[in-house]
């Protein structure tokens, strides 16, 4: 993800993204999710359609779904700022 191969390698490639959360935040837009990586540079999620139920906790492994093309890359991080929930959010 921190390389600039990311788009090439995605591109229109659907993602299904499954981690640990390690962070949740609620935004104007939706629900802004950080997920655990082995590196140091991070993954966010950006939940932005309806959600169902409760939102997930730290601690809590979730699966989502989202278009690679659509990554932000951020100084730190790779945003995915449509993702879907593969699993009940």
């Amino acid at each position: 993800m921190q390389d600039d191969h990311f788009y090439s390698d995605y591109g229109d490639t659907v993602l299904v993204v499954h981690g640990t959360v390690v962070n949740v935040q609620n935004t104007t837009g939706g629900r802004r999710i950080a997920l655990r990586t082995d590196a140091t540079f991070g993954l966010t999620c950006t939940i932005t359609s309806p959600a169902v139920g409760p939102p997930p906790t730290v601690g809590t492994i979730v699966s989502l779904v989202a278009i690679g093309e659509s990554a932000q890359r951020e100084s730190s991080s790779v945003d995915l700022p449509d993702c879907r929930a593969a699993s009940g959010l």
